[in-house]
């Protein structure tokens, strides 16, 4: 059961990944305008924040160790951080 909870998690971060494509693929036209800032924070920042925030929390669930040890837990946080890190400079 535990192999099918992970495909299934893999599957989820496709989807996201497919969002994150369209969203940053989208034309400007077809993007709803916005205030400038809310807050005093500016909106673009807001929306890479909430765009990027599921990230982490999908790829560990995806790809966490079927079997304890501290080492398997840290290469893994590791290997999310650095493929967020990519995405991010990916994006921008």
């Amino acid at each position: 059961m535990k192999s099918n909870k992970r495909y299934i998690w893999a599957l989820v971060l496709c989807c996201y990944f497919a969002a994150v494509l369209m969203v940053c693929l989208a034309r400007p036209e077809q993007i709803p305008s916005l205030s400038r800032s809310l807050w005093g924070i500016p909106v673009d920042k807001i929306g890479h924040f909430l765009m990027f925030l599921p990230y982490p929390v999908i790829a560990y669930t995806a790809f966490k160790p079927a079997y304890p040890g501290r080492w398997r837990h840290i290469l893994v946080l590791l290997a999310v951080f650095a493929v967020g890190v990519g995405l991010a400079m990916g994006t921008e």
